[in-house]
């Protein structure tokens, strides 16, 4: 029992132990979808297939049947059909061939004719279903009547503080309870056999004949009162109230979401739903608990526990006490109650009206949830005092109950209707398989199921084979014995909307033959001869198959179709399926025998039948008068159910059907039938019958269709007749409306009482009180308005109802009526309308059958109908208003003559010649002598109007006009024609010569005079001509002036100011003016950029993106002036400078716009690399990493840096991200991204070491890193330029940032003024900032490095002093490299000139590859001696790049430093004196790159003298000399490429006129492209090298 006050549950007990299973509905094979609700798929993948060889996929065609007499149950077999291939074609027309005998047996078998066989198209390996548990006995009607019984005789004793735990013993051997009580209620009831003392006549009936029959009576008593007496008691009470109850919940229900009774009872009243009974206000009474209770009325029925206590008392009167006083309630509720007359029902007392589960109505879309308001009164107060039923979670007011309840229970609480019971049963779910599980499942339990009880072969001492019929004598064995319980599985309602059909469907299988294949079961439904091809949406299970796995012993109860329609069935594989079918004629009696044998079942659920839960042998059928045939279904075989046929069956082992239904024109009686039985027991439709039938009549005119139609329609529209006359006299002034439109939802139909759809006619409230409608029978119980408030809705009104019959009945009777139209058309004109004669033949080719006037009518209405079109075509024609020799559009040769022949006056005479020769009448014949008239008066009018004098233009071009408008070619209109023709041109020559005309309106009108044959010497002929030939100079000229390269903007002007007074070329013409304005906006644009540009400051000089867009359209004019080519030469010196910074990075073959990429790159690395916000912190773990060892702890001042937002790590600076790799000895982690590191690299077992803390491990760089410094040069650079870079605010911002955190850094080493051990984590979070950064800081590189090499050694050596930062890319090959390797590989150029990869900076020396577990690892023993720089700060500290040592400011000796590549040297190291400290000087290794002696070198130079030498332009140590040197050093690299002359000649006007692809060549040719050359540091442009070169 639970208690509810929404949140508060007080006691949840375990259920009964004989509790039925109140799951899913049940199975049927072909029954429709209102049972199930398809499952997921996909959940589980692939699994393995089924194997297609382990199964039997084909039967026998020429199976035998079985002997008569040899089935189990001695049935007779239903009839096997073989159709030939012809009949085969047509699978409705032959189904209908064999019905008539088929219906005597409900069923039949169709094996199809050989070789066919539709491919299996289910993909056994993604295909997956769940199955239904069956409990075999439970289906059996008796035993399930048994434990229904006990299970509420179990609730009821324990709400009653009894525990029947066990039932009771007699004679050693358990008591049937249920069996008990219906042998004392055959005999009269319990006071009757406590009478006549019949108790042993109970025990004789069931079954105990050894015990003392004394004895026997007494504990047979005993065991009755205990037990049956106080349940039965209640039930008197108890049950007619419930009844009334469920009949009103499943009938209608009140707005407000409640209960609708015929008198509510407000809490406390006591009675429950239609039992309540009126009481006096004072009667009710609340309690501190708010609960309810009440006094009881003298005339109310005892309580229980009053029955039981006067029972044991020795009273059994209180028996007929209880009955008189329920009996005297009841008779005051008739009076009260209005209960809709409906038929009873064998062997029960409630209406035939209540289903299982009640359909929601459209009114109760927003009713309470189960518990939240009373089921008695229907309202939702009072909260704290609802019971929850501890079995339907149903709410009762405590006051509410009968009698009412003061506390709460302490045991479970079950509300009356679980203790009268519903009768509810169902299969619970079972599993989820594919289609080589369930086979697996199958085949095992069926050989473990029959392995005991097979007997041995006598002679190979082996178990017998198991037959078909041993497996139907055990089916009804375990069926029908209540102590056996044998569990199986049946994958049943399988929907192919959701796993697909096992036939092959276009959408999946286009190809399939058997896809479009009249027997494919989602096809034949909506054939053309089913009638279900007329509702409008599919109805799975019906129109859409259904599938079926089954196993042995696996069951579909009895049943008959839904809508009694026709179903079919086909078995695609595995073993046999037996089917027991009902001729429908029978099905009456097969019902009787069913309530006869289990009353209580149809008492509880008179739609019993509906719900497909049920078995009964056909023994016992049999023995009732029903005819029950049997059929054993194979492989690849059809089975065929008729209408209204009841049939059930089961499977002898593992095999897969599918089944649809079907409707041929002869299932219509059937059909609606059934949809009044379903509204006699209140079930709900699947669709509606009339909507159908309306459908058809509206969207099928064919005759065939017609021919059903009719007598269906007239026996509709004949109820519906009678139902609204009916109510028109019941309801005098009732409010009726037609309304066609179409309701969007099928339950805005439905009537809310009976179901039934209400397609034709509803009735609404007129109040609007409520949404729901009703049907005629029920409309008092609409609402509780007045009822004359109601509007009776029509869809359609009765005249269009009796017009659509009469309608459908004349196409039916087509024929007869055809011919009588026929002769009556005939008879009635010799010459009768081709239309009508149309119309008839179109009429009489709908109507099936052979019409004997048909062919003839045919013929003369074609022959008529080619003369029709024949004078259409000519009268159709558009006048002509052209001269004959004009054509329009493009005509073949026999079109040319056809259109000739057709314009001759002769043509039209000819055709009215033939219509007078055919009796038949037209408006084309009319037509046609009015030609003949029309032509004949205009050719005397023109004939007058030639020979008259004086006749003026108009006059004249009104009879032409006449001419045309008889659109025949006439001689007359022609000449007429030619003479207008002429005046007009001379009038438009005439005026032409006043004004301006364009090239093409001149040669428009001498065309039009060469086409009139105006005269040669016409004056104005004449004068057009010269003007013509004038007006084409002028184009020529222009044209040649813009084929050239530069054009000359003095001579297009010029002809520019003549073309206004020739006839010119528009297109031309606007052209040159177009250029003439754009050179002078682009010049004007010129003159400003040149102004701005010289600008002294900067931040006011031009961008280049300006400069860019005026080149662009220099290029498109084609027009160069003096400032134009200026403006060119200054933008050549932006280039150069974006040049200078692509070789900083690298980038030197790239084009010009990548510098401007790669910078945004750079600031976006350095912003995360140069971060300020990002603080030293002890290393953390990513968050989806564990724990690391103990880092070292980061000795900062105040406490360590919060985890606000994500960490960051690497040398990037960025959260983590995909593979993270951690340092062994710093305990960061990197990306494996950075490191270009992937799994495959790492192995569990190694530790990997970061770059920061071992200088040895290569950082993976895309691009060369400059300076700083560098980059401050490259920023200086741009303010000597005329137009502002667009990349400079980009570098500005770079260096800024990069210098803001270079002077942390700085701050950071003079803070710290005695640098230790301590601060080594700093360093090395400063050192992963600066290596991880696209900018190179030098001095702090090699400060950093070197204090974490001395504080924590892993190399033997310490770190080098580095300058420079190059990219480890692979070197890749230029575009001229490229040309050059291919023209070598075509034989065009030697060998030995075939460049290898574009010259890069040379790498550092190669040194030993890092292992990934380097030695330190394991023993920890190097040593290092501490440098004596540790304490001095970076910003003061050099790094020697010889020696590696730094300089501090106490020892004496400073640093040289190199004027080329700027790296610091000791003094004693360079081998030079100290007093060449603060002067120029250039270290050995420049020197040896600018191939220049060593002035400091202990061996002398080589003999040879560099390249500058032989000039005399080598002066040692000076910046001059140097940069000459640096020149001829690139001269001798030219010569040595050995480049052509033609290159080198680009640049004799200078390198600023040279082209840009020659400018990139000598880049590359010279190193510039690396960015590490001299010129970097001495600035020498490529302008400066290729003067160079060409001077010597």
């Amino acid at each position: 029992m639970k208690h509810s006050t929404h949140n508060r549950v007080f006691r949840s007990l375990q259920p009964a132990s004989v509790k039925m299973k109140r799951v899913q509905a049940p199975v049927a094979e072909g029954a429709p979808g209102w049972t199930n609700t398809p499952v997921s798929l996909g959940r589980r993948g692939k699994v393995p297939p089924l194997e297609m060889d382990s199964i039997v996929m084909n039967s026998p065609y020429d199976e035998k049947p079985k002997p008569k007499g040899s089935r189990a149950l001695g049935l007779e077999e239903a009839p096997t059909y073989r159709p030939t291939k012809e009949e085969f074609q047509e699978p409705l027309k032959y189904i209908q061939s064999i019905a008539e005998e088929g219906k005597k047996y409900g069923i039949c078998k169709i094996i199809p004719p050989e070789g066919w066989r539709p491919t299996f198209a289910v993909d056994t390996e993604r295909f997956f279903f769940k199955s239904r548990k069956q409990e075999l006995n439970s289906m059996e009607a008796k035993s399930r009547t048994t434990t229904n019984y006990l299970d509420q005789l179990y609730k009821f004793h324990k709400q009653h503080g009894t525990q029947l735990k066990s039932l009771p013993l007699i004679d050693k051997r358990p008591l049937d309870l249920y069996q008990l009580k219906k042998e004392v209620e055959t005999r009269g009831g319990y006071n009757y056999v406590c009478d006549k003392k019949k108790w042993a006549e109970v025990g004789r009936a069931l079954g105990y004949t050894g015990k003392i029959m004394t004895s026997l009576s007494t504990s047979l008593k005993a065991s009755y009162q205990k037990y049956i007496l106080p349940y039965e008691v209640y039930l008197v009470r108890a049950k007619p109230s419930v009844m009334r109850q469920r009949e009103a919940e499943n009938g209608m229900r009140s707005p407000a979401g409640g209960m609708k009774t015929p008198q509510a009872s407000p809490p406390g009243t006591g009675k429950t739903g239609l039992n309540a009974t009126p009481m006096k206000t004072e009667d009710v009474t609340m309690t501190d608990a708010d609960t309810f209770s009440r006094k009881r009325p003298a005339e109310e029925v005892p309580s229980v526990a009053e029955v039981e206590a006067r029972i044991k008392a020795g009273n059994p009167e209180i028996l007929k006490e209880v009955a008189a006083q329920e009996k005297a309630l009841e008779e005051r509720h008739a009076k009260r109650a209005k209960i809709d007359v409906v038929p009873a029902v064998t062997g029960g007392s409630v209406a035939p009206h209540a289903p299982v589960t009640p359909s929601k109505l459209p009114n109760e879309a927003n009713m309470a949830k189960p518990g939240e308001n009373c089921e008695a009164c229907g309202r939702g107060d009072h909260a704290p005092s609802i019971l929850l039923c501890d079995g339907c979670d149903s709410g009762y007011h405590m006051g509410c109950l009968d009698p009412p309840l003061k506390s709460i229970p302490k045991n479970e609480w079950y509300c009356p209707k679980c203790l009268v019971g519903t009768g509810e049963f169902g299969f619970e779910d079972g599993g989820e398989y594919s289609l080589a599980e369930f086979q697996t499942k199958a085949d095992d339990y069926k050989i473990k199921h029959f392995a005991k009880r097979l007997p041995l072969d006598p002679v190979t001492g082996q178990r017998i084979e198991i037959t078909e019929n041993m497996v139907e004598r055990e089916f009804w064995r375990l069926i029908e014995n209540p102590e056996v319980s044998v569990e199986v599985e049946y994958g049943a309602d399988v929907h192919v909307t959701a796993h697909g059909s096992a036939f092959p469907t276009v959408e999946r299988q286009p190809t399939d033959p058997y896809s479009t294949d009249p027997w494919n079961l989602n096809v034949m439904p909506l054939a053309n001869d089913s009638l279900f091809r007329h509702i409008k949406s599919d109805v799975s299970g019906m129109t859409v198959p259904w599938i079926y796995v089954g196993m042995c012993f696996s069951t579909f109860c009895w049943h008959s179709e839904d809508h009694w329609t026709y179903s079919i069935n086909y078995q695609h594989f595995g073993e046999t399926k037996t089917w027991y079918g009902i001729p429908g004629e029978d099905a009456d009696k097969f019902e009787a025998a069913m309530k006869k044998s289990v009353p209580d079942l149809f008492e509880q659920q008179p739609d019993l039948l509906f719900q497909l839960v049920t078995m009964m042998s056909p023994e016992k059928l049999r023995k009732e008068g029903v005819r029950v045939y049997a059929i054993d279904q194979r492989a690849n075989q059809f089975v065929v159910t008729f209408p209204n046929a009841y049939h059930a069956g089961f499977n002898h082992g593992f095999n897969f059907n599918e089944a649809v239904n079907f409707a041929p024109s002869d299932w219509e009686p059937w059909g609606r039938a059934c949809a009044k039985r379903y509204q006699e027991y209140r079930r709900m439709p699947v669709f509606s019958h009339d909507e159908m039938l309306m459908t058809a009549a509206a969207m099928d005119t064919s005759v065939e269709t017609a021919q059903w139609l009719s007598k269906a329609l007239e026996a509709m529209v004949k109820d519906e007749t009678a139902r609204r006359d009916l109510l028109r006299v019941q309801v005098p002034g009732l409010k009726e409306k037609v309304d066609e439109i179409e309701l969007a939802d099928d339950a805005n139909y439905q009537c809310g009482v009976c179901k039934v759809y209400t397609f034709l006619a509803q009735v609404t409230c007129g109040q609007g009180c409520t949404s729901k409608v009703v049907c005629t029978s029920h409309v008092s119980e609409l609402c509780d308005c007045e009822v004359n408030t109601r509007v009776y809705r029509l869809r359609y009104s009765d005249k269009y109802l009796e017009d659509l019959v009469y309608a459908v009945d004349y196409r039916a009777n087509a024929s007869r009526i055809w011919d009588g139209k026929l002769k009556t058309l005939l008879s009635n004109t010799a010459k009768p309308s081709l239309k009508e004669l149309k119309a008839l033949l179109s009429e009489g080719q709908k109507i099936p059958g052979d019409l004997s006037g048909l062919p003839i009518l045919k013929g003369f209405v074609d022959r008529a109908t080619e003369w029709v079109a024949e004078a259409s075509e000519f009268l159709a024609r558009k006048p002509q208003n052209r001269r004959k020799s004009e054509k329009v559009r493009k005509l073949t040769k026999a079109q040319e003559r056809k259109e000739e022949e057709q314009r001759k006056p002769e043509y039209v005479q000819r055709l009215l010649s033939q219509a007078e020769s055919l009796p038949f009448d037209c408006p084309e014949i009319g037509l046609l002598r009015e030609k003949i008239v029309a032509i004949n008066a205009y050719r005397v009018h023109a004939i007058k109007a030639i020979g008259q004098a004086g006749i003026t233009k108009v006059e004249l071009e009104e009879v032409i006009e006449a001419g045309r408008s008889v659109n025949v070619d006439l001689a007359e209109t022609e000449l007429l024609e030619r003479y207008v023709a002429q005046l007009n041109w001379l009038d438009k020559a005439a005026e032409a010569s006043k004004e301006r005309l364009t090239a093409k309106q001149l040669g428009e009108l001498l065309s039009e005079s060469e086409t009139l044959e105006m005269p040669e010497n016409n004056e104005h002929v004449v004068h057009l001509r010269t003007k013509k030939d004038a007006g084409e100079r002028w184009d020529e000229a222009v044209k040649q002036l813009l084929a050239m390269d530069n054009i000359p903007m003095a001579q297009l002007m010029a002809l520019s100011e003549q073309a206004g007074q020739l006839p010119v070329d528009q297109e031309i013409f606007q052209k040159v003016e177009g250029i003439i304005a754009r050179t002078r906006d682009t010049h004007r644009i010129i003159l400003d950029l040149l102004e701005r540009s010289r600008n002294p400051d900067p931040n006011q000089r031009p961008n280049s993106a300006e400069v860019d867009v005026v080149k662009k359209d220099l290029e498109d004019l084609n027009v160069k002036t003096p400032e134009a080519t200026l403006l060119e030469k200054e933008a050549h010196r932006v280039d150069d400078w974006i040049r200078k910074g692509k070789r900083l990075f690298g980038k030197a073959n790239a084009p010009l716009e990548i510098l401007g990429t790669h910078l945004s790159f750079v600031e976006k690395v350095n912003d995360n690399c140069f971060s300020l916000d990002d603080k030293p912190r002890s290393p953390v773990e990513p968050s989806s990493r564990e724990a690391s060892p103990e880092a070292e702890t980061i000795n900062e001042t105040g406490p360590e840096r919060a985890k606000e937002g994500k960490d960051v790590f690497c040398l990037c600076r960025t959260p983590e991200s995909g593979l993270m790799i951690e340092c062994g000895v710093c305990h960061e982690w990197y990306h494996g991204r950075c490191l270009k590191m992937n799994r495959k690299k790492l192995k569990d077992e190694d530790t990997y070491t970061c770059p920061v803390c071992d200088y040895r491990v290569t950082i993976p760089r895309q691009s060369d890193r400059p300076r700083l410094d560098d980059l401050h040069q490259l920023a200086a650079d741009a303010l000597y330029l005329p137009f502002m870079p667009k990349e400079l605010s980009t570098l500005r911002r770079i260096v800024d940032t990069a210098q803001k955190f270079r002077n942390v850094v700085t701050t950071f080493l003079h803070t710290t003024l005695c640098l230790t051990a301590a601060e080594l984590p700093i360093i090395k979070f400063y050192l992963r900032k600066i290596e991880g950064a696209e900018v190179l800081l030098d001095n702090e590189t090699n400060y950093f490095r070197a204090k974490v090499h001395e504080w924590m050694p892993i190399a033997d050596e310490a770190p080098e002093a580095i300058g420079e930062s190059k990219s480890t890319r692979k070197p890749r090959l230029s575009k001229k490299a490229k040309m050059m390797m291919e023209a070598q590989a075509n034989g065009t150029m030697p060998v030995e000139m075939t460049p290898t990869a574009t010259p890069q900076a040379k790498p550092p020396p190669a040194k030993a590859e890092t292992p990934m577990n380097p030695p330190y690892l394991q023993q920890h023993s190097v040593s290092h001696s501490p440098s004596p720089y540790a304490s001095t700060p970076m910003h003061t500290i050099q790094i020697c790049n010889k020696c590696a040592h730094g300089w501090a400011p106490h020892e004496q000796t400073q640093m040289l430093v190199c004027q080329v590549c700027n790296g610091p040297f000791h003094p004693h190291c360079a081998n030079a004196p100290s007093s060449m400290v603060g002067k120029p000087y250039i270290c050995e290794g420049c020197c040896g790159k600018l191939g220049q002696p060593y002035a400091y070198a202990t061996t002398p130079p080589a003999a040879t003298p560099p390249y500058g030498q032989e000039h005399g332009s080598y002066q040692y140590g000076g910046a001059d000399a140097q940069a000459n040197g640096h020149t001829s050093n690139i001269l001798a690299a030219i010569a040595s490429q050995g480049m052509p002359n033609e290159f080198l000649n680009a640049f004799k006007d200078g390198a600023q006129q040279a082209p840009e692809s020659a400018r990139e060549q000598l880049d590359e040719l010279t190193g510039y492209s690396h960015g590490a050359g001299p010129d970097a540091a001495h600035g020498l442009s490529t302008e400066d090298i290729a003067n160079e070169f060409l001077s010597v």
